[in-house]
């Protein structure tokens, strides 16, 4: 069924409803076919909503990724809303898990032979784990021997981090680069507490905890 908006409040509020009514990301070009309206139309429109939830404080945002909008709670109230409906988590991803996502989004799209690589050790169980989880999706295949699948990450990906697209993904360099001040730091700590000089300014600063992950940088 063809709906013809004939002004922008109606299209507006249209949108509204349908966003509300599905709760799930919607592809902007369905609602455009539907409306009889240009994406142009659709993303001037939301974009309008989402500044007026914004300006009035409210508990409710749009969000709109690559080709997807979605209307979710604001980030503001999440906590309070996920301590109350899931009081219990059960579902929070493993370091493992993390790191396997950490390659796929940024090597995307990559096969698992290649996260393999990057990690030095199998992962199939973990991309199925994060496939069921709906964070990342095979789509396609790589022309190489074999044809092996290729995966990305998916919109629920983006939408539980905070992302409108996979462009906002804090930069290699930059997370490379804190790692190398971090590690630099430590070595001269290291050095310092050998030769048991230590440095007055940092004498009572408190120690903060470090956990050995994969190296970032194979990525």
């Amino acid at each position: 069924m063809v709906v013809i908006m004939e002004d922008n409040k109606n299209l507006k509020s249209t949108i509204e409803a349908i966003l509300f009514a599905s709760g799930d990301a919607i592809d902007i070009n369905v609602i455009c076919t539907s409306l009889e309206v240009t994406s142009k139309e659709l993303m001037q429109v939301a974009g309008e909503l989402r500044d007026e939830y914004v300006e009035q404080g409210r508990g409710i945002s749009i969000v709109i990724m690559d080709s997807m909008v979605q209307m979710c709670t604001s980030e503001e109230y999440s906590e309070t809303v996920e301590s109350i409906l899931s009081p219990i988590r059960c579902d929070k991803l493993t370091k493992s898990a993390i790191e396997v996502l950490s390659i796929i989004a940024y090597r995307q799209p990559v096969t698992r032979t290649e996260v393999a690589e990057v990690r030095g050790v199998r992962s199939d169980y973990l991309i199925t784990t994060l496939m069921k989880k709906g964070l990342i999706e095979k789509r396609g295949f790589k022309d190489t021997l074999g044809k092996p699948s290729t995966y990305y990450t998916t919109e629920l990906f983006l939408r539980d981090f905070n992302l409108e697209s996979i462009d906002q993904l804090p930069q290699l360099d930059n997370v490379v680069e804190e790692i190398d001040i971090m590690e630099l730091t430590k070595d001269e700590t290291d050095e310092n507490a050998s030769d048991g000089t230590v440095d007055v300014e940092t004498a009572d600063a408190p120690v903060e905890e470090t956990v050995e992950l994969f190296d970032i940088r194979k990525i």
